[in-house]
């Protein structure tokens, strides 16, 4: 029978898809791009914030009515919205024939069945990440990328979060498993490998005292990679070691995701989040050990009691120190984080404008850091080959959040690697001619 999928939210997420689809697969069902053709429509939901959440319903509903119009039999919905609200969601959503939580890829074959048997099944087994990361996987990437998870769950407890309610507390994979899996991926022709966990560098601190982050980069950094990125860094856990250990390691990009949240103390204290000067140490240090990383962030704004002065505290730091990539989310209350019951809230609207008064920000300095790469020459790797252009990312671009490089005219192939020099920079897209 044929399984068609929907997969929402991070790449934590599409982790979780591809174990059910290569559970599903070595079960003997087919996977289907079509939701038109399958039988079974899966849809792994994200329940992080408010337009997540939304964006999880009207899938839910959008595979309800094809199910509807299509010889679909059975929809199974999993993931962390199915996690936060499982009563909920079953009780208004009798068109969902079954439910799983995040941990679903370990019960999906059994949840499909009895489904497809009339027997509208849950199963929360919860989600041992070892157990889980152990199953088979299909990539849904481009086959020369792929996400590599080393950690689950979360021990910040930062005041706006609910993901540790959702997935639990932190719980690291064993090094050598981690390594297991990426000798596998290699093999199966990924280029690249990006580590991703709710915060990387806490990799492996439940695992008991020894080398964390740091020592995996560098048994990384010894497989036939050509690139290994890192993702979700935490600025307080960004140890010298590991700043060390990225700088040394042959394989790992000149790159790193450093979500800062905020840059006003008061609005960093309020949300458990480290003080503004461990920020500017980090990114100091780090462009010391790695001169030309491009570093990427998260803000927040519309915090409960973020002033007009803290906006602007926010908007100084962001110019001050320029980064190459960022990102600007409205706070969503989410309970039962703390961040829910604190006051006074910000008005919607004073929220949304100070996002855009951001992101412009954001967007002029990007355009500054792109342009000082015209004349440069690069290494891309190409994402997708089309007759008019190849399209793919430099070392400074990570999949699906950053730009890309676009090199105009026919020829290349996915997965190729290019030299191009840059003849072309905006906000976000560069253009490129083949060196």
């Amino acid at each position: 029978m044929k399984v068609g999928m929907m997969s929402l939210g991070c790449a934590k997420n599409r982790v979780d898809s591809e174990r059910m689809l290569g559970v599903l697969r070595g079960a003997g069902f087919e996977i289907s791009a079509s939701k038109q053709e399958a039988e079974i429509l899966i849809v792994n939901t994200c329940g992080f914030i408010g337009p997540a959440k939304s964006e999880s319903i009207e899938a839910i509903l959008e595979a309800a009515g094809a199910k509807q119009d299509s010889g679909c039999r059975a929809l199974v919905v999993t993931g962390c919205l199915a996690e936060r609200y499982r009563d909920e969601l079953w009780g208004e959503l009798p068109e969902v024939d079954a439910m799983g939580g995040t941990g679903a890829a370990r019960d999906i074959v059994r949840l499909v069945r009895a489904a497809l048997a009339g027997a509208r099944p849950r199963y929360f087994a919860g989600g041992d990440v070892t157990a889980l990361d152990a199953l088979p996987r299909v990539l849904t990437t481009p086959p020369h990328t792929a996400y590599l998870r080393i950690a689950d769950g979360c021990d910040n407890r930062c005041a706006y979060c609910v993901i540790p309610f959702i997935r639990g507390p932190l719980q690291s994979r064993p090094r050598e498993q981690v390594v297991e899996e990426a000798q596998r991926l290699i093999a199966g022709g990924v280029k690249e490998l990006v580590l991703i966990a709710q915060d990387t560098t806490a990799y492996g601190r439940d695992l008991g005292p020894g080398p964390g982050l740091a020592q995996l980069i560098r048994e990384l950094g010894q497989l036939e990679v050509p690139w290994v990125r890192v993702m979700y860094a935490h600025p307080a856990h960004l140890s010298e070691e590991i700043m060390a250990a990225m700088a040394a390691s042959p394989n790992c990009c000149s790159y790193l995701d450093l979500p800062l949240q905020h840059a006003s103390p008061g609005v960093l204290s309020r949300m458990g989040r480290p003080p503004v000067e461990t920020a500017r140490a980090v990114i100091a240090r780090l462009r010391e050990y790695m001169p030309g990383i491009a570093l990427r962030s998260t803000f927040m704004v519309g915090f409960p009691g973020e002033s007009e002065e803290d906006f602007r505290m926010l908007l100084s730091f962001m110019e001050e120190v320029a980064l190459e990539h960022a990102g600007v989310l409205v706070y969503s209350p989410e309970a039962p984080a703390p961040a829910a019951a604190m006051r006074p809230p910000v008005d919607p609207d004073v929220a949304l404008s100070r996002q855009d008064r951001a992101m412009r920000l954001q967007q002029r300095v990007a355009a500054g850091k792109n342009a000082a790469r015209v004349g440069s020459t690069m290494t891309v790797l190409v994402d997708t080959a089309k007759d008019t252009a190849s399209i793919g990312r430099g070392e400074h671009q990570a999949p699906e959040v950053d730009g890309k490089v676009v090199i105009p005219g026919p020829g290349g192939a996915s997965g190729e690697w290019v030299r191009a020099r840059v003849v072309k920079a905006g906000p976000y897209d560069l253009e490129a001619e083949r060196a």
